[in-house]
Protein backbone atom coordinates (compact mmCIF):
# COMPACT_ATOMS: atom_id res chain seq x y z
CA UNK A 1 0.00 0.00 0.00
CA UNK A 2 1.23 3.43 -1.00
CA UNK A 3 1.47 6.29 1.72
CA UNK A 4 -1.39 8.12 -0.25
CA UNK A 5 -3.46 5.25 0.25
CA UNK A 6 -2.96 4.56 3.81
CA UNK A 7 -3.48 8.10 3.91
CA UNK A 8 -7.03 8.47 1.95
CA UNK A 9 -8.85 8.46 5.78
CA UNK A 10 -6.71 11.32 7.46
CA UNK A 11 -7.47 13.29 4.00
CA UNK A 12 -11.23 12.92 4.26
CA UNK A 13 -10.93 13.48 8.24
CA UNK A 14 -8.94 16.76 6.60
CA UNK A 15 -11.44 17.68 3.96
CA UNK A 16 -14.29 17.58 6.65
CA UNK A 17 -12.84 19.65 9.25
CA UNK A 18 -11.90 22.38 6.99
CA UNK A 19 -15.32 22.67 5.27
CA UNK A 20 -16.60 22.32 8.84
CA UNK A 21 -14.56 25.13 10.13
CA UNK A 22 -13.30 22.45 13.12
CA UNK A 23 -10.03 23.63 14.15
CA UNK A 24 -10.24 21.32 17.04
CA UNK A 25 -10.30 18.18 14.69
CA UNK A 26 -7.90 19.69 12.50
CA UNK A 27 -5.18 20.11 15.35
CA UNK A 28 -5.74 16.38 16.07
CA UNK A 29 -4.91 15.35 12.67
CA UNK A 30 -2.02 17.53 12.47
CA UNK A 31 -1.01 16.39 15.39
CA UNK A 32 -1.25 12.50 14.34
CA UNK A 33 0.38 13.51 10.96
CA UNK A 34 2.20 16.46 10.63
CA UNK A 35 3.04 16.45 7.05
CA UNK A 36 -0.61 16.34 6.08
CA UNK A 37 -1.42 19.99 4.87
CA UNK A 38 1.68 19.33 2.31
CA UNK A 39 -0.19 15.43 1.32
CA UNK A 40 -3.40 17.04 0.50
CA UNK A 41 -1.87 19.50 -1.60
CA UNK A 42 0.08 17.12 -3.88
CA UNK A 43 -3.17 15.19 -4.61
CA UNK A 44 -6.25 17.55 -4.13
CA UNK A 45 -7.45 19.27 -7.13
CA UNK A 46 -7.15 22.64 -4.75
CA UNK A 47 -4.77 23.06 -2.25
CA UNK A 48 -6.28 22.93 1.60
CA UNK A 49 -5.62 26.24 2.45
CA UNK A 50 -7.73 27.45 -0.76
CA UNK A 51 -9.81 25.11 0.13
CA UNK A 52 -10.31 26.82 3.16
CA UNK A 53 -10.47 29.94 1.93
CA UNK A 54 -13.78 28.76 -0.34
CA UNK A 55 -15.12 27.33 2.85
CA UNK A 56 -14.93 30.43 4.54
CA UNK A 57 -13.47 28.68 7.25
CA UNK A 58 -11.61 31.58 9.03
CA UNK A 59 -10.26 29.26 11.98
CA UNK A 60 -8.57 26.82 9.85
CA UNK A 61 -6.69 29.91 7.71
CA UNK A 62 -6.01 31.09 11.08
CA UNK A 63 -4.42 27.53 11.95
CA UNK A 64 -2.86 27.06 8.64
CA UNK A 65 -1.49 29.96 8.25
CA UNK A 66 0.12 30.05 11.80
CA UNK A 67 1.92 26.67 11.08
CA UNK A 68 2.66 27.75 7.30
CA UNK A 69 3.00 31.09 6.89
CA UNK A 70 4.43 30.96 3.68
CA UNK A 71 1.13 29.27 2.22
CA UNK A 72 -0.54 32.36 2.40
CA UNK A 73 1.75 34.20 -0.09
CA UNK A 74 1.33 31.69 -2.62
CA UNK A 75 0.28 32.99 -5.97
CA UNK A 76 -2.05 32.17 -8.62
CA UNK A 77 -1.67 31.99 -12.31
CA UNK A 78 -2.66 36.44 -12.20
CA UNK A 79 -0.33 36.70 -9.47
CA UNK A 80 -3.41 37.28 -6.67
CA UNK A 81 -2.51 35.94 -3.33
CA UNK A 82 -5.63 34.77 -1.31
CA UNK A 83 -5.50 38.62 0.31
CA UNK A 84 -5.76 39.73 -3.16
CA UNK A 85 -9.05 37.05 -3.87
CA UNK A 86 -10.46 38.26 -0.28
CA UNK A 87 -10.43 42.49 -1.36
CA UNK A 88 -11.99 41.72 -4.87
CA UNK A 89 -15.08 39.78 -3.04
CA UNK A 90 -15.22 42.18 -0.44
CA UNK A 91 -14.62 39.42 2.50
CA UNK A 92 -13.93 41.83 5.22
CA UNK A 93 -13.61 39.23 7.91
CA UNK A 94 -11.42 37.25 5.94
CA UNK A 95 -9.27 40.22 4.81
CA UNK A 96 -8.70 40.77 8.72
CA UNK A 97 -7.66 36.89 9.35
CA UNK A 98 -4.81 37.34 6.51
CA UNK A 99 -3.00 40.50 7.14
CA UNK A 100 -3.33 39.41 10.73
CA UNK A 101 -1.40 35.97 9.81
CA UNK A 102 1.30 38.59 7.19
CA UNK A 103 1.04 42.24 6.77
CA UNK A 104 3.04 41.94 4.68
CA UNK A 105 0.42 40.67 2.15
CA UNK A 106 -0.98 44.02 1.58
CA UNK A 107 2.51 44.66 -0.83
CA UNK A 108 2.67 41.65 -2.45
CA UNK A 109 1.91 42.80 -5.95
CA UNK A 110 -0.11 40.82 -8.54
CA UNK A 111 0.97 40.17 -12.12
CA UNK A 112 -0.65 44.15 -13.28
CA UNK A 113 1.57 45.41 -9.93
CA UNK A 114 -1.74 45.75 -8.34
CA UNK A 115 -1.73 45.58 -4.69
CA UNK A 116 -4.39 44.25 -2.22
CA UNK A 117 -5.94 47.70 -1.90
CA UNK A 118 -5.68 48.41 -5.31
CA UNK A 119 -7.90 45.32 -6.16
CA UNK A 120 -10.28 46.08 -3.79
CA UNK A 121 -10.96 49.85 -4.94
CA UNK A 122 -11.24 48.57 -8.70
CA UNK A 123 -13.84 46.64 -8.01
CA UNK A 124 -15.63 49.04 -6.10
CA UNK A 125 -15.04 47.95 -2.38
CA UNK A 126 -14.97 50.30 0.56
CA UNK A 127 -15.29 50.69 4.48
CA UNK A 128 -14.81 47.78 5.94
CA UNK A 129 -11.96 45.75 3.29
CA UNK A 130 -10.46 49.20 2.52
CA UNK A 131 -10.31 49.99 6.28
CA UNK A 132 -8.43 47.12 7.29
CA UNK A 133 -5.70 47.12 4.56
CA UNK A 134 -4.79 51.12 5.69
CA UNK A 135 -4.99 50.02 8.69
CA UNK A 136 -2.83 46.95 8.78
CA UNK A 137 -0.58 48.82 5.94
CA UNK A 138 -0.82 53.04 5.42
CA UNK A 139 2.05 52.81 3.26
CA UNK A 140 0.36 51.03 0.65
CA UNK A 141 -1.44 54.15 -0.01
CA UNK A 142 0.96 55.64 -1.81
CA UNK A 143 2.23 52.40 -3.99
CA UNK A 144 1.99 52.82 -7.74
CA UNK A 145 0.66 49.87 -9.67
CA UNK A 146 2.27 49.17 -13.39
CA UNK A 147 -0.03 52.05 -14.46
CA UNK A 148 1.68 54.09 -12.05
CA UNK A 149 -1.50 54.87 -10.13
CA UNK A 150 -1.73 54.79 -6.50
CA UNK A 151 -5.27 53.81 -5.01
CA UNK A 152 -6.27 57.24 -5.03
CA UNK A 153 -5.98 57.12 -9.08
CA UNK A 154 -7.76 53.64 -9.50
CA UNK A 155 -10.86 54.96 -7.33
CA UNK A 156 -10.76 58.15 -9.86
CA UNK A 157 -10.61 55.99 -12.61
CA UNK A 158 -13.00 53.46 -11.64
CA UNK A 159 -15.26 56.23 -10.34
CA UNK A 160 -15.55 54.99 -7.03
CA UNK A 161 -16.42 58.09 -5.44
CA UNK A 162 -17.52 56.24 -1.57
CA UNK A 163 -13.97 54.56 -1.84
CA UNK A 164 -12.25 57.60 -2.59
CA UNK A 165 -13.78 59.71 0.33
CA UNK A 166 -13.08 56.30 2.83
CA UNK A 167 -9.30 56.69 1.54
CA UNK A 168 -8.94 60.18 2.23
CA UNK A 169 -10.23 60.21 5.25
CA UNK A 170 -7.82 57.13 6.35
CA UNK A 171 -4.96 58.93 5.08
CA UNK A 172 -5.90 61.93 7.33
CA UNK A 173 -6.37 59.41 10.32
CA UNK A 174 -3.07 58.02 9.32
CA UNK A 175 -1.53 61.52 8.97
CA UNK A 176 -0.62 60.83 5.27
CA UNK A 177 -0.95 64.49 4.32
CA UNK A 178 1.53 64.66 1.95
CA UNK A 179 -1.25 64.36 -0.97
CA UNK A 180 -4.37 65.22 1.28
CA UNK A 181 -4.96 69.24 0.17
CA UNK A 182 -4.67 67.86 -3.81
CA UNK A 183 -6.86 65.19 -3.32
CA UNK A 184 -9.40 67.06 -1.76
CA UNK A 185 -9.60 69.21 -4.36
CA UNK A 186 -10.20 66.18 -6.57
CA UNK A 187 -13.07 64.90 -4.46
CA UNK A 188 -15.54 68.20 -5.95
CA UNK A 189 -14.24 66.97 -9.62
CA UNK A 190 -14.96 63.41 -8.48
CA UNK A 191 -18.61 64.34 -7.08
CA UNK A 192 -19.41 65.97 -10.48
CA UNK A 193 -19.23 62.86 -12.40
CA UNK A 194 -20.92 60.64 -10.60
Amino acid sequence: MSEIDDSLPILSSLSDAIKRDDIGSLESLLSAKPEILELAAQIWPKDPFIMAYNSKSLCVIKEIGRRKPEIVKMKDQDGNTILHLACATGDDQMVIVLVEIDSQLCFVQDNLSMIPLHTAIKRGRRDGVVRELVLACPESLGILNSQLETVFHVAVKNNNCDAFKVLLDEARKHKKVWKVTQLESNIADMELLS
